[in-house]
């Protein structure tokens, strides 16, 4: 009796995560809708802050409305094309995406030439001075950059000779493989039919495309965060322990470097730890997965974290600017956003100092200001949701100082398709809220990174950018309302992932 009660109990347990993410999910894609809207309303109106929230607001309801009242004929049409999509040969249709996903992104690199500068400019000399000196630090910082994104420009770095294009090359080449990971993802949790729109979404995705000259962090970590949801996926799969062990291993090792490239996955961990619980699977072989995972992950991370006990002192996991983000998004002049009075009131102190300053005074002022903080969190959300046009940004406004019609055009392609994205999330998860489908763990694990993130940039300094990371699982989710019957379709060719 009390063996049948615990299991109840973990039943019980299981599907109230399910369903707990499931609907957060499906909220924070509604409130993206409302986001892009707002956002694109306040910079068009900044004197008038009744303008954007009601013109928001009513264009988010009418755009839905109109989602919804069409949905049935959307996944009809959008059925067909995945249908005769599925027709072609997979090694076919996949190099058709990387062709015209290279040939896009070279077309955007000869129109706009890429200029390093802010991060970029910093992630670039670091790659510069491993090559050239074999140090890894700046005239003001030894620990402040993570060290993933300079590891992964060194090959290019040397081959090319330090040349402008390395970012470009480099970028390229994560291109064509997170094309292939995402199919493979969408492989995990969907039929073939999903894999290969997805898959087009994001060989298309402008803003993955505009950012391919930009030597920013976000690309990367787009591809590890795929291969390691892959990989733990197929090791929940795996039907040999021995496999599945080292498959495991292997997605710890890849989750390591992911955090070398953004720190804030550092505690990832965490959500393979709910989506165990939420299979309701063995605890042994649950167990087991997430030791390796960790272990992996340690076994990467540590050297670093050793090299900055011995360069500065401190216990430093992987980078400095924990601290300093929290206060920037904690303080009397905070917009949600960055703000460089943080940086420049901190630079008098060194590195370390300034992350634990910046820290306490943060969180002294969350504590002293809690109404601020929570109207804050709000702002933080709508930046984190309503802006997907980063690589726009960095290439034309920010390198280039291209502004007027040709920056605004290229944004607005960027959210527009942001938009399109935010929409068929609602409706994806919408029709599948009363059905089996949402109950999936597997597509609760696509879920949970989104909502990690967002959660802590309601905290911490927030922007678009920081969304990047998860286009593949989103394109992926988003791809789920073009096959109305692709999960189902998986479960039975594959069994139920929770039976395992």
């Amino acid at each position: 009796m009390a063996e049948q009660s615990s299991e109840g109990s973990r039943a019980l347990l299981s599907f109230a995560i399910r369903r707990v993410v499931h609907d957060v999910f499906l909220c924070a894609t509604t409130y993206g809708v409302f986001a892009v809207f707002f956002l694109a309303l306040t910079q068009t109106f900044p004197e008038r802050e009744a303008v954007p929230l009601l013109g928001a607001a009513a264009l988010a309801v009418l755009v839905i409305g109109i989602a919804f009242l069409t949905r049935r004929l959307l996944a009809d049409r959008l059925e067909r094309v995945a249908g005769a999509v599925a027709r072609v040969p997979t090694r076919t249709w996949l190099a058709v995406l990387v062709l015209a996903g290279v040939g896009l992104r070279v077309i955007w690199l000869a129109a706009f030439p890429p200029v390093q500068t802010s991060d970029p400019a910093s992630y670039f000399a670091l790659a510069r001075q491993l090559v050239e000196k074999g140090r890894y630090e700046t005239a003001d910082s030894r620990a402040y950059w993570p060290p993933g994104l300079p590891f992964s420009l060194l090959p290019a770095m040397v081959l090319f000779q330090g040349a402008w294009f390395v970012p470009a090359v480099n970028n390229l080449v994560l291109f064509v493989f997170t094309i292939v990971a995402t199919y493979r993802l969408a492989l995990e949790v969907a039929d073939e039919r999903v894999a290969r729109i997805a898959a087009a979404a994001m060989a298309v995705w402008p803003n993955l495309a505009f950012g391919v000259g930009m030597a920013n962090k976000e690309l990367l970590t787009l591809f590890t965060v795929t291969v390691v949801l892959v990989a733990y996926l197929r090791a929940v799969r795996a039907t040999r322990p021995s496999t599945a062990a080292v498959i495991a291993l292997v997605a710890g090792l890849v989750l390591g470097y992911t955090v070398l490239t953004q720190p804030s996955t550092l505690l990832f961990p965490a959500l393979f730890m709910v989506f165990e619980v939420a299979r309701g699977g063995g605890l042994r072989p649950a167990a087991a997965r997430l030791v390796l995972l960790c272990c992996g992950m340690i076994a990467v991370v540590s050297p670093w974290t050793v090299r900055n006990w011995v360069v500065l002192g401190a216990f430093i996991p992987v980078s400095v600017t924990g601290g300093v983000s929290l206060y920037m998004g904690n303080n009397d002049a905070a917009t949600g956003g960055y703000v460089s009075s943080i940086t420049e009131e901190l630079a008098a102190l060194d590195e370390v100092s300034a992350n634990r300053v910046a820290s306490e005074r943060a969180r002294a002022w969350i504590v002293q200001h809690p109404r601020q903080f929570a109207f804050l969190a709000l702002k933080k959300q709508i930046l984190f949701l309503g802006d997907d046009s980063g690589g726009a940004y960095s290439t034309l406004r920010q390198g280039l100082k291209i502004e007027g019609p040709r920056y605004l055009a290229f944004k607005a392609l960027s959210n527009a398709f942001w938009l399109v994205i935010l929409l068929g999330l609602t409706l994806s998860l919408w029709q599948r809220r009363s059905t089996s489908g949402s109950h999936d763990p597997r597509l609760l694990l696509l879920m949970l990174p989104f909502v990690y993130f967002l959660a802590l940039h309601s905290v911490f300094e927030s922007g678009g950018r920081h969304h990047i990371a998860l286009s593949s699982s989103l394109a992926v989710l988003s791809s789920l309302f073009t096959v109305r019957s692709g999960v189902a379709e998986k479960r039975r060719v594959t069994g139920r992932l929770g039976a395992r």
